[in-house]
């Protein structure tokens, strides 16, 4: 197999130079099998540590249990219909997910946007309220980039750990979305 990999490209002509190509194998003799190669993953980090935050042991569960919903490239947590069909976990979902009871997953989830852990987002779209509920990227991510959406939603624990020419362009495309 051969996997191409574009470094840079010129922004004013698009022109594609500095071309690094990688091979590899599905088995290779040191490494062995290469194990799943296309399906989503969900990542946490070392420096992280979600236990440092959540100390209760089965609230560390139930965050567990929910970041294995997480929905590719969104950090949204999500019932998959089908192979190709999602729809945001509601609190009935979540309450089942996780084994409580309707308001004891309200008060956790309560809990945990309170730790900013996890953040809840209401869309209204004409007659329909839709509230989804995402993890901090901090601590689960589902995607190598932090989006303006889920820089907004995690503000406040995200800006100590970003540099400062980030902040600035996450609030440059904001402005541009609010007023489009």
């Amino acid at each position: 197999m051969i996997q191409r990999r574009q470094s840079d490209i010129d922004t004013d002509t698009g022109q594609v130079f500095n071309v690094k190509v990688r091979t590899f194998t599905n088995f290779d003799n040191d490494k062995g099998y290469l194990f799943k190669t296309k399906d989503q993953a969900t990542r946490s980090f070392e420096e992280f540590k979600l236990s440092e935050y959540v100390k209760d042991n089965n609230d560390f569960m139930r965050c567990h249990l929910l970041a294995e919903q997480i929905y590719k490239d969104t950090n949204m947590i999500a019932v998959r219909l089908s192979t190709r069909r999602t729809r945001p976990m509601d609190l009935e979902d979540i309450s089942r997910t996780i084994g409580l009871s309707y308001k004891s997953t309200k008060e956790f989830l309560s809990k945990m946007i309170k730790l900013h852990i996890m953040a809840e987002r209401t869309d209204i779209v004409g007659d329909m309220i839709s509230v989804k509920y995402y993890f901090n990227p901090l601590f689960f991510s589902s995607k190598k980039y932090i989006n303006a959406d889920l820089y907004f939603l995690f503000q406040e624990s995200l800006d100590c750990h970003l540099p400062g020419w980030a902040k600035q362009r996450f609030h440059e495309v904001g402005n541009i979305k609010k007023d489009v």
